[in-house]
């Protein structure tokens, strides 16, 4: 990733070790940061950018709203790839909820006989 070099010392994050990150999502013309430390990425700096910051539970959330028929073939997919161990769903749910991904947790939780 290069061209991002042009806003060093002009953004202003609460951590100024992220700011290569909304430098490159300015430069990449990303509408969205997905992150888990949504301190450190304040509406107010990502607004003039027309950038919002979500957490990834968040993002993967709609991603599965779009199509949720396909997100289940993936989670299933997913899920079948475990193999020393083996991953059952309860375990994959299990997973989820330990990474904060509740909200895919509840998902999996509604469909598991799918998955």
């Amino acid at each position: 990733m290069t061209g991002y070099e042009i806003f060093e010392g002009k953004l202003a994050l609460p951590d100024p070790g992220d700011n290569h990150v909304l430098a490159a999502a300015i430069t990449t013309s990303a509408s969205v940061i997905v992150t888990d430390n949504l301190a450190d990425f304040p509406s107010a700096a990502l607004d003039p950018h027309a950038i919002q910051a979500i957490s990834a539970d968040d993002f993967i959330a709609d991603t599965i709203e779009l199509d949720p028929s396909e997100a289940i073939l993936a989670l299933r997919r997913m899920r079948e790839r475990f193999k020393n161990p083996a991953l059952d769903v309860a375990a994959l749910i299990h997973k989820s909820e330990a990474q904060g991904l509740l909200q895919v947790a509840t998902f999996m939780d509604e469909y598991q006989s799918f998955l």
